[in-house]
């Protein structure tokens, strides 16, 4: 669960993407109407179930799903675009391919929980929890495009580029830290939706980046615009 690469993560927040949504909705902290919030039935269950299977299968399915904070009166918010799955003891490159231990505990609870690790001692990284209790399957939330709050996330940041296209960014954009490792994705500080892409974007599986054992899995799951 490595965040840093040497390929770039697609420029989410920022560049074409950013004034794409513009165009189509408007501003960032306005309704996109084009970015469909699936209804979850008002069931926190439902999201659970959701999230209660093949951590590869989820990681798929929850590209377009909503992410977001509120802090002191700060609502913020992005629609996924980037995950990577990765599957406890049988992944090489997992947390917890050797074990629980006190970092990685979290990894180990129900699922909705959200994991969050720091990166070289600077970035806070979030991942959710799937599956069984104990079997330690997680999915690093590594990019999304900003739909409330973008301006309190390009403070966060302190820059209007690159706000959310990469995991250590989108932990800083939405407010993350290592006191929200263990919460709740469904009723917690951080909550995760469900949602639909935005029309015109495809989804493409490659491996894993920012890694170096099981580099051939093709894990990683990223939404791109079509062009053509």
């Amino acid at each position: 669960m490595a965040p840093s690469a040497t390929r770039r993560s697609p420029r989410y927040g920022g560049g074409s993407q950013r004034r794409w949504l513009r165009r189509r909705a408007g501003c960032c902290g306005a309704r996109h109407e084009h970015l469909e919030r699936v209804p979850v039935g008002g069931s926190r269950r439902h999201l659970v179930i959701d999230l209660d299977g093949d951590v590869v299968a989820v990681a798929r399915r929850i590209l377009g799903w909503r992410l977001g904070s509120r802090f002191g009166g700060e609502a913020t918010e992005v629609v996924l675009t980037e995950v990577e799955a990765y599957k406890g003891d049988q992944d090489p490159a997992s947390h917890a391919y050797r074990g629980r231990t006190e970092r990685n505990g979290a990894m180990f609870g129900p699922p909705g929980t959200l994991y969050v690790y720091r990166s070289y001692g600077i970035h806070w990284c979030m991942n959710v929890v799937v599956g069984d209790v104990g079997v330690a399957h997680a999915i690093l939330l590594r990019a999304g495009i900003p739909l409330v709050g973008s301006t309190v996330m390009e403070r966060r940041r302190g820059r209007t580029d690159h706000v959310c296209d990469g995991p250590g960014k989108l932990g800083a954009a939405l407010g993350v830290t290592g006191a929200h490792d263990g919460t709740s994705l469904v009723d917690g500080p951080i909550r995760l939706t469900p949602g639909r892409l935005p029309d015109g974007y495809t989804i493409e599986a490659t491996p894993r980046i920012g890694i170096s054992r099981a580099t051939d899995l093709r894990w990683r799951f990223v939404a791109v615009p079509v062009t053509g």
